[in-house]
């Protein structure tokens, strides 16, 4: 985070709180979700400018950001050849699977350029933006692990 402060001005911080995750094996997953959406109607949180052009007859925002991520960090904890490329990390399952250049408020994928699906193999980071990476993780037929971490932006910015 002060890296990203540093070097791009970006005002983040370091959460102090993660989470820590445990897929049974039997078929849990997770719907298609961005870490930070844009919420029409919330009071406003920040002062960022939202994506929508949408403005109050008084020229404030209408919503705010449902929270303060800025980056999501992944990291996967499971043994490397649990999840690997071949036929039993397949069968496994429990991927990663990323909807590229989704417009904004699409929730299910449908405008996305590609989708990528990214095993979850031990040892293996992955991190993205957390206002635009549409993303889900498929359902998981072998028990998996991932903690997360966010990147946020402070409440002044």
């Amino acid at each position: 985070a002060e890296r990203l402060r540093a070097e791009h001005g970006w005002p983040l911080l370091c959460s102090r709180l993660g989470m820590a995750a445990v897929y049974d094996g039997h078929g849990a997953c997770y719907q298609q979700h961005r870490d930070n959406e844009w919420q029409r109607h919330l009071r406003t949180r920040t002062r960022r400018r939202p994506p929508s052009k949408q403005r109050t007859a008084s020229g404030e925002s209408v919503g705010a950001w449902m929270n303060f991520r800025e980056l999501t960090m992944l990291a996967y904890v499971n043994l490397p050849e649990q999840f690997g490329g071949d036929e039993v990390g397949q069968q496994a399952g429990g991927r990663l699977r990323c909807y590229v250049d989704t417009r904004r408020g699409d929730l299910t994928g449908d405008s996305a350029r590609e989708h990528l699906d990214l095993a979850p193999v031990g040892g293996r980071a992955v991190i993205f933006r957390s206002r635009e990476l549409l993303h889900e993780v498929l359902p998981s037929f072998a028990r998996r692990y991932c903690l997360t971490l966010w990147i946020c932006t402070c409440e002044d910015a």
